[in-house]
Order: structure tokens, then C-alpha cells, then sequence
């Protein structure tokens, strides 16, 4: 980009999108792990080596102008500041400096990718194919503690209270996931584009939710509705679902015990590869709808991540689903503190 209109004749800074972050590269692999076209990786990997080795011929002093920063599954090492200069990831962007050794760089840019939400798949062909046309913003209607019961045929409840409160009363069939970063790459890994939604969220985060869930195709905002407006409904006789949840020591008891649990660990490929517990079952929160075979219902699942959210999330969507699954409270962090032992792999 070039400031013409301040006099000048060369350019100020690129605009690098998704493909040089700070600290980080985009990642070439979504074609074929998230959208599932065969024989992808390999190819486009290479091809962004060469486009990494022109970015290196830029000057120095270019200011770089990523899409976003830290946050998402875009990469493995986004950065949280929002701009940067080409000298700068020169310096300190490790992917780049391998961007000279094509194998040693297609190798690390594929390895340890976080596994991406269910929703990049559709992402990706609206990208390429453009997107359905939206002629207005949802329009919610606002449910009330008198009629909130009535209104659950047909739609997905999604609720963003504290995971504590969620757990002790919700919604039958309501699934539970963190305001910020987990709120899109949960929902849209467990919500399909057209199911009705009906949210459950301060009235303040109203509007930005709904937003939010229409950026990335998930439009049918039913309802909404306050925590306050939940409480009345229960203080008025509503039947409310609970979510189990054990600690790290009730835990451990169980795997000491005759007869061992099942364990559901939700956390990334990567995390699982630093140490996990042996014999439990490794599927990332975000690739659960299509795994859902390896956790069958009629089975009890003791479900952990690293410190206890993602897990949440997955036990709210499981049991929507059937699935006994109990949350482990903390985690592996918590399990490995109270001596649940672990196995570490390469």
C-alpha cells in the first residue's frame, strides 16, 4: 500500500491476510483437513513456501497488515499485536526462516496444527464460491419466563452463562460454551447452518452474538433470552437439566478402582502427544460431530481437556446427544496434580 495521496512513491505496507501473520504463517492445510479434498496439503504447502520466499524480497521497513491476530485456528503461533514489519518476521517468524528449505518447511508448517472447527469446511466453499445473500440481520424475538418452555422444538439452545450455573440448571437439550474466543469455534463445530437458535446470553451481548454467529453462516436466530429471564422460568416450575462433574481426586479413585473409565480427552493432537492418560480416547472438542462413533451413547465418559472449558462444552453437546458424560473439573492440569498419572508420546 502506498500513500499517493501524502507524495509518496513507494509503499508504506502490505496487507497480508491470511497469509503472513505475526509470528506466524497461514496454515495450507484446511483444504483437505477441514474441508476434506484428498492430496492438498502437500501441494499447497509448497506453494506457500514460494510465496513466503517473495514475501522475504520485500524491504525491511514494510509495515505488515495481517487479517487478524491470536485467537483462532488459523496457525500455531499467531501473535496477539496486530501489525508488525517484514524485518521484523524476518527476524523472529520462524516459519519464514525455513521458507529457504522447501521439505524442512513443508514439514514444520503441517506439523501441529490445532484441529479446526467443523465450521472452516463450509468457510472454505463459500470463500471460493461466495456466500448465500443475508437481505437482513436476524430480527429475534425475545422470550419471556412465561413462554421460554414452549419454545424449544426445533432449535438449538445455546447458552453462555457461567459454566457453573449452566451445570446446575439449563435448558433440556441446551449446550454450554465460553464467551470469546470459544464462542464460534464451539458453536460452529456443534450447530449445522439452518438449525433455529435460540440464545440464552446477557442482554448486552445480544446484538454482537448474533453477529457473530452470522459471519460464519449460522443465521436462524429464533430467539433470544436473559439468564434472569431462565431463573423466573424455574422459579415458575420450568424443568431444568443439570450436567455432572467430578474433581481430579474422584477421578483418580475411578482409575484406581476394578473396573476403569472410560476417558474422553478433548484436547488438541499436540497437547494429547505431551502426555495423556492410557487408553483414553483423544478427539479435539471442535472434531466431535464427526467422531461421535468413538464415543457411543450407553457408555459413561469421564470427559477432561486442559483445564476443564473445553471439556464443558463437549459434555454439554454430548449429553444433548445421549452420551453419559461427566466434566472433570480442571482438567489434566488438575489430574496430573492429584496423581492421575499419565503416558507422554512423541
Amino acid at each position: 500500500m502506498t500513500d499517493l495521496g501524502g507524495g509518496a512513491d513507494t509503499p508504506m505496507g502490505v496487507i497480508t491476510g491470511d497469509f503472513v501473520f505475526v509470528g506466524d504463517l497461514g496454515r495450507p492445510d484446511l483444504l483437505e483437513s477441514a474441508a476434506g479434498i484428498d492430496g492438498m496439503m502437500e501441494p499447497s504447502a509448497r506453494t506457500l513456501a514460494a510465496s513466503a520466499r517473495g514475501f522475504l524480497r520485500f524491504d525491511d521497513h514494510l509495515q505488515v497488515w495481517p487479517a487478524h491476530g491470536s485467537g483462532s485456528a488459523c496457525g500455531k503461533a499467531l501473535g496477539a499485536v496486530p501489525q508488525s514489519t517484514v524485518g521484523y518476521e524476518r527476524r523472529f517468524n520462524h516459519a519464514l526462516s525455513l521458507a529457504g528449505d522447501e521439505q524442512a518447511f513443508v514439514d514444520h508448517i503441517l506439523a501441529g496444527q490445532p484441529e479446526p472447527p467443523a465450521y472452516f469446511a463450509r468457510m472454505k466453499a463459500w470463500n471460493r464460491d461466495g456466500v448465500p445473500v443475508l437481505d437482513a440481520m436476524p430480527t429475534p424475538e425475545t422470550a419471556t419466563a412465561a413462554d421460554l418452555a414452549g419454545r424449544l422444538d426445533g432449535v438449538r439452545v445455546v447458552d453462555v452463562r457461567d459454566w457453573a450455573r449452566f451445570r446446575e440448571g439449563h435448558l433440556p437439550g441446551a449446550i454450554w460454551t465460553k464467551l470469546g474466543i470459544n464462542f464460534l469455534m464451539t458453536v460452529g463445530s456443534y450447530v449445522e447452518p439452518g438449525e433455529r437458535i435460540g440464545l440464552i446470553a446477557p442482554a448486552a451481548e445480544f446484538d454482537r452474538l448474533v453477529r457473530a454467529l452470522v459471519r460464519i453462516g449460522l443465521d436462524d436466530v429464533a430467539w433470544i433470552a436473559t439468564p434472569e429471564t431462565l431463573d423466573a422460568c424455574r422459579r415458575n416450575g420450568g424443568t431444568l437439566d443439570t450436567a455432572p462433574e467430578i474433581d481430579a481426586d474422584a477421578l483418580r479413585g475411578l482409575l484406581e478402582g476394578g473396573s476403569p473409565p472410560r476417558v474422553l480427552d478433548v484436547r488438541r493432537a499436540v497437547e494429547w502427544n505431551d502426555g495423556h492418560l492410557e487408553h483414553a480416547v483423544n478427539v479435539a472438542h471442535t472434531r466431535l460431530i464427526p467422531r461421535l462413533a468413538e464415543v457411543p451413547a450407553g457408555e459413561t465418559f469421564y470427559v477432561h481437556c486442559a483445564g476443564g472449558v473445553r471439556s464443558a462444552m463437549a459434555v454439554s453437546e454430548l449429553r444433548r446427544r445421549g452420551v453419559d458424560a461427566v466434566n472433570v473439573a480442571g482438567g489434566w492440569a488438575a489430574m496430573r496434580k492429584a496423581g492421575c498419572g499419565g503416558v507422554a508420546c512423541g
